[in-house]
């Protein structure tokens, strides 16, 4: 492996993020066109609590494929963030057009401010709760459903 010397070597810088208050984030969710919210701590926080319209995307970037439409995204953390994680979510990120923004002090600082919280654990419905309609295909007749309980 050859060290990357010269102009080469002044290319290679890592990718940056920029930091984003939780009130100007709450802001921007009420925007036509909110920015993509990546919770990127482990499975057990994000489903004890995480950011209403939150996407789970896991503490490791290797196999996320986003979109190339790119956009904003804000990845919801812990506080305080790991650097190298952040990072690596960052480079992953920005390989698809997105500008990249970290919830400053975490999801803690966003609690901490009264702002909502989805608790996943306690958000799943209970079958024969919620009446909800079929779309047409899916009856065995293929004739649209009615209201199903």
């Amino acid at each position: 492996m050859v060290p990357l010397m010269g102009p080469a070597a002044a290319q290679v810088k890592p990718a940056k993020w920029q930091v984003i208050s939780p009130q100007v984030l709450a802001e921007k969710l009420q925007q036509n066109q909110p920015p993509l919210l990546l919770d990127i701590r482990d499975r057990t926080h994000y489903e004890i609590t995480s950011l209403p319209g939150a996407v789970f995307a896991g503490p490791n970037p290797k196999g996320f494929l986003p979109n190339a439409k790119g956009g904003e995204v804000v990845l919801v953390t812990t506080s305080p963030s790991r650097q190298q994680q952040l990072q690596q979510w960052t480079t992953r990120l920005i390989d698809f057009h997105f500008q990249v923004f970290v919830l400053k002090g975490g999801i803690q600082l966003w609690q901490q401010q009264g702002r909502p919280v989805m608790h996943r654990l306690q958000s799943y419905v209970i079958p024969g709760t919620v009446p909800f309609v079929i779309p047409r295909g899916l009856c065995e007749s293929n004739k649209p459903a009615q209201e199903f309980h």
